[in-house]
Order: structure tokens, then sequence, then C-alpha cells
């Protein structure tokens, strides 16, 4: 009798179903997951895993992390420049397609030089991105922007209310306009360079640009909705 039921135990273990793939699938969600609203899809909701490690990253490795924004409370820690910025589902979403440079940015102390990053759920519209050395309360700063359907990755600067001045762009082929990407920019002095993680050629490296010296570290998007999941801030290397 002991043996029936230790060959009905093999039979069970061998039979047994593997974990549903649910990332991608439209909304509602299972436990576990967070609802895209700018895709309707679900993606995993563990901010420990979604945030890009601190020493990982296509520019090289960070020093040390500064802070990470993150939504998990719903409750907005970005100061909205333009556009509309709610947040739900532990993510930041930018829902004005007509903004030409919607930004919100954070108000907590920052070095001149540092790294930001973010993961970038497409939705709808041109452009989305990161935005660094923000001034406080107006349109002026350096821009990181992924053009999924067009394939660009943009490096551009901003005066106070006039549109983006493009300072350096690459192709970018083979990557999916709906797929989510974990984008990369840093300052040092007067050298800027961006970054895509998953999209290898996804890369403009230290482009000279002596607009802005200082500012503050946000999330943009161009003609275009988007939702934001962990915003990190790392200081550069010594």
């Amino acid at each position: 009798m002991v043996r029936l039921a230790a060959v009905a135990v093999v039979a069970l273990g061998a039979c047994s179903v593997p974990d549903l793939a649910l990332d991608g699938k439209q909304c509602p969600c299972a436990d576990g997951y967070v609802c895209h609203t700018a895709t309707n899809t679900c993606h995993p909701g563990d901010a420990a895993v979604d945030a890009p490690p601190p020493g990982s990253s296509c520019l090289g490795a960070a020093a040390a992390r500064l802070f990470t924004i993150d939504w998990n409370d719903d409750m907005l820690k970005l100061t909205p420049g333009a556009g509309t910025w709610p947040a739900s589902g532990g993510e930041a979403h930018q829902g004005d397609a007509a903004a030409t440079t919607a930004f919100a940015y954070s108000t907590s102390a920052t070095p001149s030089d540092y790294r930001v990053a973010a993961k970038l759920i497409p939705g709808s519209g041109t452009g989305l991105g990161v935005a660094f050395r923000v001034a406080l309360g107006a349109k002026t700063m350096y821009l990181c922007e992924w053009r999924p359907s067009a394939g660009q990755l943009v490096l551009a600067w901003t005066n106070n209310g006039g549109n983006p001045t493009q300072l350096a762009a690459v192709p970018v082929t083979g990557g999916s306009a709906t797929a989510t990407v974990t984008i990369h920019a840093e300052a040092k002095g007067t050298t800027l360079s961006c970054c895509i993680d998953e999209l290898p050629a996804a890369k403009l490296m230290n482009v000279t640009d002596t607009h802005y010296a200082n500012g503050q570290p946000g999330l943009m998007t161009n003609t275009a909705t988007a939702s934001f999941d962990d915003l990190v801030v790392s200081a550069l290397p010594i």
C-alpha cells in the first residue's frame, strides 16, 4: 500500500503543469501582476525586481544609488511640469497625448552629475524617456527620448517653453514599438550619454553640450501616452 502511494506521488509530479506566463496578457491581471493602462497589458508588479540594478547599465557601472522613486503606495512622488501624471498600480502614467514635452521631476537633493534610469512602457504617440538637469518650475532640461515607432533614440535640450532641440540621434532596428525597455541617461560635466539596455544599438555616448550645468531627474513624453516604473538615480564613478 505504501509503495502504491509513492508511485502515485511520482506520477503526479511528472504531470505537473508549468506556471502560466501572464506577462503581456490583456488586463484584468492576476495577483502579482499590474495593469499598464497605456497598453492594457499585464506585467510583473514586484518593484524590487522591476527597478534597474544600481551597478548594471548599458552605460557601464554606476556608483552608489542615491534614491529610488516608486509608486507602490499610489502616491505621485514627482512634481508635474506639463501633462497629466496620475499614479496607480506601482507606476506613473502620462495621459496627455497632445503635450509636446510632458514632464515630471523629482525635487530631492541631487548632485550636478548623476545617472537616471527608468523602465518605460510605451502607449501611443511619438516618444517617451527620461529628463535630466531639469530646472525647478521651468520647461528647461535635457531629454533622452525613445521613439519606438520611428526606431530612434534622441538626445535633446529644451529652453523654457520651446520645442526640444536635437543634439544627437541614432537609428535603432529590431525593437518592438510596444515592448517595455530600461533607459539610462547621465550627465558628467558637459558630457551627456544615454542608452537602452534591451537594444544594444540604442546608445548615444559622450555628446557634448553646455546649456545646463545642473538640475533634477525626471520622466518625459513627446506627444505620447506612456507608463513608467521605478525611477532610479545613481551617483557616477569618481
